[in-house]
């Protein structure tokens, strides 16, 4: 792993949460972070918050105005930490969540209830695991 971690819905049809949902969840959840909002026509992504832990990295969470995509650059655990987050805020299971690296080099698919210590421990090389062979349904 390594990198920027993305969490993202595999189908064109599925979302996640808007702009400010993802804000006002992510200050519940980091009260002293720093809130960014862009306009979405001058950049790729719409909000952002940085993550000052104390005793930690720093790190941001990125919102894209897809409704379907979230990164970070957080160190592979918080990283692992965030997307669990995610995937609780989100407890439907019709709603398929994908936990990726930047270079699509693995993934974990996000299941209701999933642990950061599941998603670092069930990382699925795509050296070893053909995501188009194994999952056609998602990348038609």
């Amino acid at each position: 792993m390594g990198g920027n971690h993305l969490v993202t819905t595999v189908t064109s049809t599925q979302y996640m949460f808007d702009a400010e949902d993802f804000l006002s969840h992510a200050q519940e959840k980091w009260p002293n972070c720093r809130v960014f909002r862009f306009d979405s026509e001058d950049r790729t992504s719409d909000a952002s918050v940085n993550v000052r832990p104390a005793g930690g990295v720093p790190f941001n969470v990125i919102h894209y105005p897809d409704n379907q995509t979230l990164s970070t650059d957080a160190e592979d655990g918080v990283a692992a930490d965030i997307a669990a987050w995610i995937r609780s805020l989100h407890p439907n299971p019709e709603l398929v969540l994908w936990y990726i690296d930047d270079s699509f080099a693995g993934h974990v698919v996000l299941v209701p209830g999933i642990t950061a210590e599941e998603i670092l421990s069930n990382w699925v090389d795509h050296k070893e695991h053909d995501p188009y062979a194994e999952y056609p349904d998602y990348f038609k």
